[in-house]
C-alpha cells in the first residue's frame, strides 16, 4: 500500500532531500577524489565502477519511498521509524562533512589564489577529514539500508535495486564519468 499524498505530505520532499543529500555527497566525494589525485602519484584512473558499483552508495532509507513499490502499513511504519534513527545518527555527521567541504573549498581557493600560510591547515588534511566523514556516513547509511532491504519482499527489493542502478548509470551519464557499464541502466546488476 503506498502511502497517500494528503496523509504524509512531507514524504515526497524527504525522499527528494534524501537524494538531494545523495547527489551533494557524490559531488564531495569527487571533489575528494580529485584532491587526493592532486597529491598522488600518478595511478590507473578511478573509473565509476570500482568507486560504487553498479548502484552507486547506498541511499538513504527515504529512497524507498521514491520506488514506487506498494509497502503494506506494516512495513511504512518500520520504514517511518528506521529513517528516524538514521536521521538522527547520521544528521550530525552530515552536517560534519558540510563543514569540512567548506574547510577544503576554502583552502582550494586560498591555494589558487596563491596566498598560503604556514598556519593553514594543508588541503590534504581537509581532504582526508571529509573521505573519513564520507565513509563514516557511508557506513551509517549502508547498515540502515541493509534494515530497510530486510523488511521488504524479494520483488520489492528488486524493484528498488532497479530503480537504483538506473538512477547511478543515470547521474554517471549526467557528470560525464568513465566506467558506466555497457548498456546503460538494462546491463545486468553484479555477477
Amino acid at each position: 500500500m503506498q502511502i497517500p499524498a494528503e496523509k504524509h505530505p512531507k514524504r515526497p520532499a524527504l525522499a527528494a532531500a534524501g537524494i538531494a543529500v545523495a547527489v551533494v555527497l557524490a559531488a564531495a566525494l569527487l571533489a575528494v577524489l580529485y584532491a587526493l589525485k592532486q597529491a598522488a602519484p600518478e595511478a590507473e584512473p578511478a573509473t565509476a565502477l570500482s568507486i560504487e558499483g553498479d548502484t552507486g552508495p547506498a541511499p538513504e532509507v527515504s529512497y524507498i519511498w521514491t520506488a514506487g513499490v506498494e509497502l503494506s502499513s506494516g512495513q511504512q511504519r518500520q520504514l517511518r521509524d528506521l529513517e528516524k534513527r538514521q536521521q538522527r545518527e547520521l544528521g550530525p555527521v552530515l552536517r560534519r562533512l558540510e563543514k569540512a567541504a567548506d574547510a577544503l573549498d576554502a583552502e582550494l581557493s586560498r591555494r589558487t589564489e596563491g596566498s598560503s600560510g604556514s598556519q593553514r591547515p594543508s588541503s590534504q588534511s581537509e581532504a582526508g577529514r571529509m573521505r573519513e566523514l564520507s565513509d563514516e556516513a557511508n557506513r551509517i547509511r549502508d547498515k540502515y539500508w541493509e534494515e530497510a532491504l530486510a523488511l521488504l519482499t524479494p520483488q520489492q527489493r528488486s524493484a528498488i535495486e532497479e530503480k537504483r542502478r538506473k538512477d547511478w548509470m543515470q547521474m554517471l551519464e549526467r557528470l560525464g564519468i568513465p566506467g558506466a557499464p555497457p548498456g546503460g541502466g538494462d546491463a545486468p546488476s553484479r555477477p
